[in-house]
This record gives C-alpha cells, sequence and structure tokens, in this order.
C-alpha cells in the first residue's frame, strides 16, 4: 500500500510541475499574440497579424518585420518599407498591400501591456485605415517598451493560461464573427477569408510581388483567380482555361542599383487561344531595327520590345480571341506627356502602327492589343502625318477601304449619266 501511495504521489507532483511550467517570452524580440492578433480595415477587411501559414510580425526595438494577411486584399507587407519601431512602442514607416499600395503606420503605439493602439493608414487612401480599437479588434506581443521590462535580459515569464503577452498559448483566434464597425468605419464590411488564401503567393519568396513593389505598382487581381499560371523572367506555358501572367524584367544591374526599371508585363485572360501556347518576351538592338524596320521616330529608351507566342508544334501564334493586356515598364517618365505613342510593327507593310488607346504613367504604357509582334514607346511628333495615315490604312479591312474608295467613283459616274441623259 505505501508503495502504491508514494507512486501516485509522485504522479501527481509530476503532473502538476508540467503544467506550471511557464512560458519564456521575449519582450526585445517579440511576435504577435495568436489569441489577439486581428485587427479591422476599413478597405482591407480583417488584418490577421498571425496568419497559421506564410506569415507573421516579429516585433524589436527598431522595427516590425515580417507578414499580416488580409481578408480582402490579401499579403500586407511590413518588411518592404521597413515599419519602424522605437524603445517606447511608437510605430513609423510603411507596409506595402499588393492591392491597396502604401499604408503609413505612423499613429500606432504598442503599449505597456504590449497592445497595439491607435489607427494606421490615411482616409481617402486606396488602402485606407487600420483600426487596432474597434470591437473585436485586438493585437497583443509580448515586446514590452524597455521602460516597462522586468529583466534586463529581455526575457520574461508568463504563464501558458496567461490573457496578456506571450505568443505561447493553446488558443489560436477565429475571425471575429461580426463586422467591425468604429469611428474609421462607416461603412462596414463583409468578413471574408482571415486565413492565407491557398493560391496566394509566397509572401517570402515572390519575385513578381517584389517587382510590382519596386515600380510602385498593384499586382493584378488574376493573381488570386483559380487555374492562374505566373512567370518571372521565363517562358510562360498558358493553356487554354487558365489565365497567365508573365513579367520579363530586363534591367541591366547598373539599373537595378539606380532604381530604375525595364520591363515588360503580358497578362493573358482565359480564353485568349484554342490551345496551350508559350509566351516570351525579349529586345531587340534598336541599330538593327532602325536599319531594317523604316523608324523615323525617337524610341523612348531605345527599347524594342519583341512579344512573341508559340503554339505546341513551335509556331508563332500572331492572333488571339481575346485581349491580352501588356505593360512596358521604361526608366523615363510618361505621365502628362502628349507627344507619345505605343506603335507595333506590321510586318505585311513594313509599317510602325499606332496603338489606340494606350495608358500612359509614371515610367509605364499599358494597352491592349489580339495580336503579338514587336512593340516600341516612340514620340508622336518626330513622326508627322505618316503616323496618321498609316493607322488609318491598315485600321479598315482592304475590302471595307476599297469599298470607301470606290463610293465617291461610282457617284460621280452614276451622276456623270444622268446628267448626260438629260442633256441628250
Amino acid at each position: 500500500m505505501k508503495l502504491q501511495y508514494f507512486f501516485v504521489a509522485g504522479l501527481v507532483s509530476l503532473v502538476m510541475c508540467v503544467t506550471t511550467v511557464p512560458v519564456v517570452a521575449s519582450e526585445t524580440n517579440g511576435t504577435i499574440n495568436s489569441s489577439y492578433k486581428f485587427a479591422w480595415g476599413e478597405n482591407l477587411g480583417w488584418v490577421n497579424m498571425a496568419p497559421q501559414t506564410g506569415g507573421g510580425l516579429v516585433i524589436t526595438d527598431s522595427a516590425v518585420t515580417g507578414y499580416a494577411w488580409t481578408s480582402a486584399a490579401g499579403w500586407l507587407n511590413f518588411s518592404a518599407d521597413s515599419v519602424t519601431n522605437t524603445s517606447q512602442g511608437v510605430l513609423g514607416g510603411s507596409a506595402w498591400s499588393s492591392q491597396k499600395g502604401w499604408i503609413d503606420f505612423t499613429g500606432v503605439t504598442i503599449n505597456s501591456s504590449g497592445v497595439f493602439t491607435g489607427t494606421a493608414g490615411t482616409e481617402g487612401s486606396t488602402a485606407g485605415r487600420i483600426s487596432f480599437d474597434c470591437d473585436n479588434c485586438e493585437v497583443r506581443t509580448d515586446w514590452r517598451p524597455a521602460s516597462v521590462r522586468t529583466s534586463s535580459d529581455g526575457d520574461s515569464v508568463v504563464s501558458s493560461g496567461s490573457s496578456g503577452g506571450g505568443s505561447e498559448n493553446g488558443v489560436d483566434q477565429a475571425t471575429p464573427a461580426t463586422t467591425a464597425t468604429n469611428e474609421t468605419n462607416n461603412n462596414t464590411q463583409s468578413s471574408l477569408s482571415s486565413e492565407p488564401d491557398p493560391n496566394a503567393p509566397d509572401p517570402k519568396n515572390d519575385p513578381i510581388g517584389d517587382f510590382y513593389r519596386n515600380i510602385d505598382k498593384y499586382e493584378p487581381s488574376a493573381r488570386w483567380l483559380d487555374n492562374h499560371v505566373e512567370s518571372f523572367g521565363a517562358p510562360l506555358a498558358v493553356e487554354p482555361d487558365q489565365n497567365g501572367l508573365l513579367v520579363w524584367d530586363l534591367s541591366t544591374e547598373a539599373q537595378i542599383e539606380n532604381g530604375e526599371r525595364v520591363a515588360v508585363i503580358v497578362e493573358i485572360p482565359k480564353g485568349a487561344y484554342k490551345n496551350k501556347i508559350v509566351v516570351a518576351v525579349s529586345s531587340e538592338d534598336l541599330g538593327d531595327i532602325v536599319a531594317s524596320k523604316n523608324i523615323d521616330g525617337d524610341v523612348i529608351n531605345n527599347a524594342i520590345f519583341d512579344i512573341t507566342a508559340t503554339d505546341n508544334d513551335g509556331n508563332l501564334v500572331h492572333n488571339f480571341k481575346e485581349p491580352l493586356t501588356i505593360t512596358l515598364v521604361v526608366p523615363e517618365s510618361l505621365q502628362g506627356r502628349d507627344d507619345l505613342g505605343v506603335y507595333w510593327f506590321n510586318e505585311e507593310v513594313d509599317e510602325w502602327i499606332l496603338v489606340e488607346g494606350a495608358r500612359f504613367d509614371d515610367q509605364t504604357a499599358m494597352f491592349n492589343v489580339d495580336h503579338l509582334t514587336l512593340f516600341a514607346i516612340m514620340t508622336v511628333a518626330d513622326r508627322g502625318d505618316s503616323v496618321a495615315a498609316s493607322t488609318l490604312l491598315y485600321s479598315l479591312k482592304p475590302n471595307r477601304f476599297w469599298l470607301l474608295v470606290m463610293i465617291p467613283v461610282f457617284w460621280f459616274l452614276i451622276r456623270r449619266r444622268h446628267n448626260k441623259s438629260i442633256q441628250g
């Protein structure tokens, strides 16, 4: 009996020791408490600061880095421009939303309990504001301001059942059941998925996302669609039931070091071609093109882009059932200029043809076409009246063109015969 008593007593003591083992949390190198991880964005939906996969934040005395997930706009990158922190928990700098742009974290602080307070963002901006103080919003970290730390080495001891601070806990917070409302959110937004989409790119290894951020442009929403394929700097194979995104960076190392980019972006919608195609991009030497392709005007950045598509047999595919969206990126400001045009080369008539409806922005020109060939951004003024003439000639199909030419001829002949009959 005594042996059994001592065995039971020892077992109970062991269980008590295991269940009361404290958790060591870092007050100087913190993470987000997964039981308290949601803020609310008026244009972003629920902002999950500790997603179960792919993301999470790290808080130090100088910065907040890592990735949060937003239910309406995907990843929110805190490392892009470095969201800053001070030893007293005063945040600054900006985070980048791939769908909404920059969000300024000036106005957000971390209090003595490790709770985020305040509002990030700017009213009226595309990204809108993020509130840490709304109903059902609470984000906590085990990081603490220097003035309230409990030990010199920055490690504090919290129990595993503590309701505040510390990332070690047994319950991962579910998305709040209701939408958030507060003074920064007059229109409630329905809650979408608060955990990363399975189709979402890995934020830690996403060269396409990094490229769009570097040129300060939003990513295409097609990246989040089903049956999406994409490639960065390599040929892209696209099936008829897929939408595709090809980003081809042609920049030199010197240009990249100077913050400049020369690139082509091709967006291919579903059903663009009846069979599988492979899309690729290259640049052509301007000297060879000028000698053989009849260029009259100035080519912006001396950049001629050759965009091709081939079928399974390696044959070039020139025409598509659905228009492709192409963006040309050059290291020169194009915004506000009225002397520019995007041109494509028509090999049948040996002419550069103006692309109608091109949209110019800072360093980019975007347009839609249903064919692929050579493309370039040129000055319109230097090409003179021949531009309008060549554009008109090609824009009219041959049968329609000759019909328009022959109508006044027939009318003249008929009138002449009618006049002769009257005189006779």
